[in-house]
């Protein structure tokens, strides 16, 4: 069963964390183009610690303002709590007082506060952990838990999700092509890469943008959907082919720090040390999401080239 195709049908109100981060940004924009002039299938109550900038301006949009250090002062708004149909929930898992448990309480208030009004779809984003089975049984499974820190706390707050009887989609992406681009972290990411991981392994990504269509997709299909991960990814490379890759659409070779710096950073950096973790686990083990899946429910999942394309002058 799709999202309401009666044009007088109320629109279906989704409350989406991280609403001016790369997904939760990703997810606004996805929900409100499947909006038309003749029909309005979503108003997303747009979460932010902030004013929400550009947001407060588009239509079918609230801002909601808020922290999820303080969930039930969320909830407690009634544009928010008010028949409320759907969340999206990422917790951030990098930066400034940025904590692995209080990315567990964060991600476990929300679930909380959902199911105490009645959410009807939970949808929530945590990461591809190289299981191929579902949810139900991997959750379950004494390799659930990788030993990375900032992917064993998604483990739990899925647990936590699905023990409430919340009725969930979990999302999990792989990485984000879209760091590829950012000159904050894209040389540490081709220095680890091109030196963490055998030059015959290949990695998974995907465009935030594209995790935004899939979560899209996933709130218009219910049925399909609910109960179900999904480990989505648009393109599975080498390091040699993703910087052919580069060459070829910008001119230029990857990003890539030499190698010994990377080395260095990761002995040095908190934040990068645990990236390093998951390098190791990408030469060794690597992700399983399912480029098959991924495209059937979003035909428009980019490939690394095709984003590199569309995003070519931050890139070059």
């Amino acid at each position: 069963m799709s999202a309401p195709s009666d044009p007088s049908a109320p629109p279906q109100r989704i409350l989406v964390s991280g609403a001016t981060g790369k997904q939760g940004g990703a997810v606004v924009d996805a929900l409100l183009r499947r909006n038309t002039v003749d029909s309005v299938k979503y108003h997303v109550l747009a979460l932010t610690r902030g004013t929400g900038g550009a947001l407060s301006g588009r239509p079918n949009v609230t801002v909601v303002r808020g922290d999820l250090d303080d969930v039930p002062a969320i909830f407690a708004q009634p544009e928010v709590s008010d028949n409320l149909y759907g969340v999206f929930s990422v917790q951030p898992a990098f930066g400034k007082s940025v904590t692995s448990e209080n990315e567990v309480k964060q991600g476990k208030a929300l679930a909380d506060a959902a199911k105490r009004v009645g959410v009807k779809h939970f949808v929530y984003t945590g990461v591809d952990r190289g299981v191929h089975s579902a949810a139900e049984t991997d959750l379950d499974s004494p390799q659930a838990m990788s030993g990375i820190p900032h992917w064993d706390t998604k483990v739990v707050i899925e647990r936590h999700i699905r023990s409430l009887g919340l009725p969930y989609t979990f999302i999990r992406p792989p990485i984000f092509m879209d760091g590829w681009i950012d000159p904050s972290i894209n040389r540490l990411m081709g220095g680890l890469a091109k030196g963490g991981i055998r030059a015959h392994v290949k990695t998974q990504y995907i465009a935030s943008e594209d995790i935004g269509e899939v979560a899209a997709a996933v709130f218009e299909d219910p049925e399909r959907y609910i109960g179900k991960a999904l480990s989505i990814a648009g393109d599975e490379l080498t390091f040699g082919e993703l910087d052919a890759g580069f060459r070829a659409t910008t001119g230029s070779p990857a990003p890539a720090l030499p190698s010994i710096v990377g080395t260095v950073a990761t002995t040095l950096i908190p934040s990068a040390r645990r990236t390093d973790f998951s390098y190791k686990f990408f030469d060794q083990k690597g992700y399983k999401c399912d480029i098959t899946l991924t495209r059937a429910i979003w035909p428009g999942t980019m490939t690394l080239r095709q984003y590199l394309e569309k995003h070519v002058k931050q890139a070059a």
